[in-house]
């Protein structure tokens, strides 16, 4: 895995992404980010250079509405990204882990410390990983 270079915001409303993106900025330092609306947009993405968060719920076109689904859908590709989901409930991120997600977030925990120590902790990490 090369190291992250482009974070893709992945079905999220047009203002979630808007929110996110500037929180992604904020917490980030030479990472492009992008909103993916489609399973196209998604399949352009290079999965070694991305970290995928995916919404629990798919605004867009996608293969599925569920974000947990999705991680499923790519998980079983020999070349997947890394990817977090975006939820507030737990049950979701146990279920997106189990499917091979990073543990993600949710929209609440934005505006704590924490969460942009853990985004800037997970990319060190898969950096390290492509070393």
């Amino acid at each position: 895995m090369a190291a992250i270079k482009q974070i893709a915001l992945v079905g999220h409303c047009a203002a979630d992404s808007h929110m996110l993106k500037a929180w992604v900025n904020r917490a980030t330092e030479g990472v492009s980010v992008i909103g993916v609306d489609d399973t196209d947009a998604l399949e352009s993405c290079t999965p070694a250079e991305t970290l995928v968060l995916i919404n629990r719920v798919l605004d867009g076109s996608f293969e599925t509405d569920g974000g947990v689904e999705l991680i499923q859908i790519l998980g079983k590709r020999q070349n997947r990204p890394a990817m977090m989901l975006i939820s507030n409930y737990a049950d979701a991120q146990r279920a997106a882990v189990d499917a091979g997600a990073i543990r993600g977030f949710g929209k609440s925990d934005l505006q704590d410390p924490d969460t942009i120590d853990r985004l800037q902790r997970i990319l060190r990490d898969l950096a390290a990983r492509s070393a």
